[in-house]
């Protein structure tokens, strides 16, 4: 397989069942997850969007996305 951010999302999320944002940018320099994610399921793969509820270090109320493979 060649090597891809794409690839390295399909095998992140193999191999550990879910990926975040946050998880994208360090691991993979990637910075656009959710195009990715995207992609993915145009292709069929199952992954769901689960928003995680966070507090900012400036006290604003946010969320951010976690991204789970769903495997059958």
């Amino acid at each position: 397989m060649e090597r891809s951010k794409t690839n390295d999302v399909i095998m992140h999320l193999i191999n550990y069942g879910s990926i975040t944002p946050a998880e994208a940018v360090k691991e993979y320099n990637l910075y656009r997850l959710g195009s990715v994610i995207f992609e993915l399921r145009k292709r069929g793969m199952n992954i769901v969007t689960e928003n995680i509820p966070f507090v900012s270090k400036y006290g604003t109320k946010s969320r951010y996305a976690k991204y789970h493979l769903v495997v059958e």
